[in-house]
């Protein structure tokens, strides 16, 4: 799985749009790295990145199905 540590929010509104869209804020940052971990396992993880990361998230483009994924992100 990967795990991003993160600068700002990743999506904004487009203002003046009819509907809810939303695009990328460029302002978002991300440095990731990819853990594989078995049953039980636990591991330490270090994301090396050029900027003062503001939060931690597993799986940042949700493609493993989860439950509560709130909980895995960690304010930093």
């Amino acid at each position: 799985v990967e795990v991003a540590a993160t600068a700002g929010e990743r999506w904004r509104k487009v203002k003046g749009a009819a509907a809810a869209t939303y695009e990328q804020d460029p302002a978002y940052r991300d440095a990731r790295t990819t853990v594989t971990l078995a049953a039980g396992e636990s591991r330490t993880v270090i994301v090396h990145c050029d900027f003062e990361p503001r939060r931690l998230v597993v799986d940042p483009d949700v493609r493993v199905l989860q439950l509560k994924r709130k909980l895995a992100t960690a304010a930093l």
